[in-house]
């Protein structure tokens, strides 16, 4: 499946809607099942949801690293987007795989975890 021409936000678009979504519009996947690296690194770092949200809405053109990136599964039509944030205060890089959805007005985190503790 090829990426629909309204999924194709620009960089600039994306950092746009995660400086200015509603918090109660980002989504955390917690899956255990699905999502282990993303749990692991949540409970290890004591790190809850509004601390994800900030980062999420902190995101700049500096910590970009690759989007859009078309879904494998062809039930999903938006593409992802991959950053990679340096979080100071616990002196690591945080990868971050996120989708904008519902015409830019909800944002779902797919994997954040400790950037090169995993494969990317």
């Amino acid at each position: 499946m090829s990426l629909n021409q309204d999924d194709c936000l620009t960089l600039s678009e994306v950092l746009r809607v995660c400086r200015n979504i509603k918090n109660t519009n980002i989504e955390i996947m917690r899956d255990n099942l699905i999502r282990p690296k993303t749990v692991e690194f949540l409970e290890n770092y004591e790190i809850d949801d509004d601390r994800v949200k900030e980062i999420i809405k902190n995101l700049d053109k500096e910590d970009y690293y690759q989007g859009p990136v078309e879904d494998i599964n062809p039930k999903f039509a938006h593409p992802f987007w991959i950053f990679i944030k340096k979080i100071s205060n616990l002196r690591i890089k945080v990868y971050i795989k996120i989708k904008i959805i519902n015409h830019k007005r909800k944002i779902i985190v797919f994997s954040i975890h400790e950037e090169g503790k995993y494969e990317i």
